[in-house]
């Protein structure tokens, strides 16, 4: 991963774009929201609304998001969700 990243294949402009938002760390990693957080991202991509984040001709996006183990009481949960943009 470390040759994808230094060689610009995963940033903004680059053929295989990754967290072109910052991720969630730069929203201040919303507890609880982070799944609609990274959803919402995609969408505006695969729209065309993401602004100076926008990726060329997006038309699929992956969101990966983890929750759950507070206080080691409950299990966690990982949920995988891919959309795609309509063809026209």
């Amino acid at each position: 991963g470390h040759l994808l990243l230094r060689s610009g294949h995963t940033r903004l402009g680059g053929p295989q774009v990754v967290n072109p938002s910052g991720g969630l760390l730069s929203r201040g990693h919303p507890l609880g929201a982070t799944g609609l957080a990274q959803t919402a991202e995609i969408v505006w991509q695969l729209r065309g609304l993401a602004g100076n984040r926008q990726t060329a001709d997006p038309r699929i996006g992956l969101v990966e998001t983890m929750g759950g183990g507070v206080a080691g009481i409950d299990g966690n949960a990982c949920v995988i969700t891919v959309l795609e943009r309509p063809s026209v």
